[in-house]
């Protein structure tokens, strides 16, 4: 089976600290086998690029500090990942002056499709997608994705990448066709 692992920014960083990345490294000691590992930024990077008004969308800011914090970030996580495989992070990139975020959750599923993955699994602190009667969704085939969306828990909680909505509706924007899979670490 071809995986493509999405380690959620909660799971590898401290979702308290907001001023720099604190990083759980007996994380990487655990991560399953699969064809790429996609890393988040946690609270410390939502958090950061909210405050700066970075979106998915181009936008005129300055993120001269951010990306240098940013960069530790991945520099720290592949210091101490001894992986095979490709490693990448949810980034912010530039054009014409402007920036936006790449999240990794945008990035997760380009790699499923481009690797023609079976699955993607989602490392994530709460384990799954906390359903409106109160279960928890841990698994599902992407096909099935607007009726995980439909009778998902609303929230108010949504980081600068629209939280599990937003990695939901990249699943359905995107086009995945294999399994989904929501696991805590």
């Amino acid at each position: 089976m071809k995986r493509v692992v999405k380690v959620g920014g909660s799971v590898i960083t401290n979702k308290n600290s907001s001023e720099k990345p604190e990083v759980n490294l007996k994380v990487l000691d655990h991560l399953p086998d699969a064809v790429a590992y996609v890393f988040g930024v946690g609270a410390f990077g939502h958090k950061r690029a909210m405050k700066l008004g970075l979106t998915e969308e181009f936008v005129e800011v300055d993120v001269q500090d951010f990306e240098s914090e940013l960069e530790a970030y991945y520099d720290l996580v592949r210091s101490n990942f001894e992986a095979d495989k490709p490693v990448y992070f949810g980034r912010i990139v530039e054009e014409d002056g402007k920036w936006r975020i790449v999240s990794g959750d945008e990035i997760v599923v380009k790699l499923a499709i481009e690797n023609d993955s079976d699955e993607i699994l989602y490392l994530t602190e709460t384990g799954g997608v906390e359903m409106q009667d109160g279960s928890l969704l841990t698994e599902f085939d992407a096909l099935d994705v607007l009726e995980v969306i439909s009778g998902m828990k609303n929230t108010d909680y949504v980081d600068a990448t629209g939280g599990m909505l937003g990695k939901l509706k990249k699943i359905k924007d995107l086009g995945f066709r294999g399994r989904v899979k929501f696991s805590k670490l």
